[in-house]
């Protein structure tokens, strides 16, 4: 009996984080910002936690490059897709434009676990998923 792949879990995109994860199926990297006040606003949100100014965010594009904050070596496949990649580092990333606001989540790529250090440089990198989605991860830099 041949076993199927099991498939990778996809972004469910909101009201408030379409506009990012349609800049990812593209290979951009955006975070949304106030265009009020200019404050960035990190999870996408409706309301500027600045100001308070309702609507007004702007999607301001990113390079792709920042710094790691924090990460997490993934001893066990937290999801079935993830079973044959254990283990795997799931980096957080201040990018570069927006390091006391934004938090990036995603896994580093080629990169063994036992080199990964807070104040690591990396870029993004997307990978695309069946169905057009694509969800950003980082190499070192």
């Amino acid at each position: 009996m041949a076993s199927e792949a099991v498939p990778y879990p996809v972004p469910v995109p909101d009201t408030d984080s379409a506009p990012f994860w349609e800049a990812c199926r593209a290979h951009r990297l955006v975070a949304q910002r106030c265009a009020d006040c200019g404050r960035w606003r990190w999870p996408p949100a409706g309301v500027c936690p600045g100001c308070q100014r309702r609507g007004a965010g702007e999607w301001t594009a990113l390079r792709g490059t920042g710094t790691v904050t924090s990460y997490v070596v993934a001893q066990r496949a937290l999801h079935p897709a993830f079973a044959d990649k254990v283990p795997y580092t799931i980096v957080f990333v201040a990018p570069d434009e927006a390091p006391d606001h934004v938090l990036l989540i995603g896994n580093l790529l080629d990169e063994p676990w036992e080199r990964v250090r807070v104040g690591l440089r990396v870029q993004v990198s997307f990978a695309d998923l069946p169905g057009g989605a694509a969800l950003p991860m980082f190499r070192a830099a």
